[in-house]
């Protein structure tokens, strides 16, 4: 049998199937990570609105800065129509960063346009970001 008619699409789904399952957790993690940024880059409709970052390393101090600027059109959550937004800041996964907290910005009260204009700083190396999935994830939250 040549390769082409070998490769099937039962084939590739049980290849696939058993390649997830020898997978350690952390493995499993990254890769989680990965189909997430690959979603992301992929998505072209804005439904919950923009968090405006800047993200940067600085080797002077061996850390990653993460300025989280605002936000923009962030959906309703509250009865009065508005939002009381706050922001989580993580580096993940989570075994590549051990030493690094979760941040998190100060709670904007009755806004869907926050401005937060906070800074944070992650002492991490630079080994460290590019390793397989490494990533910062933002998570908008209300307060209430």
């Amino acid at each position: 049998l040549d390769d082409d008619s070998i490769q099937t699409e039962d084939y590739k789904y049980l290849r696939e199937t058993l390649t997830l399952q020898k997978a350690t957790t952390e493995e499993l993690i990254e890769l989680f990570f990965l189909e997430k940024l690959q979603l992301q880059r992929e998505e072209t409709e804005v439904n919950y609105g923009t968090l405006s970052v800047k993200v940067y390393y600085d080797n002077a101090d061996s850390s990653l800065h993460v300025e989280v600027m605002s936000g923009k059109d962030l959906p309703a959550l509250d009865t009065n129509g508005y939002s009381d937004p706050f922001v989580l800041i993580e580096l993940c996964p989570s075994h590549h960063f051990p030493s690094c907290a979760i941040e998190k910005t100060s709670i904007k009260k009755k806004t869907l346009h926050p401005l937060f204009d906070e800074t944070f700083k992650f002492p991490v190396a630079v080994s460290q970001l590019k390793q397989t999935g490494a990533c910062v994830l933002f998570t908008v939250m209300d307060h209430d």
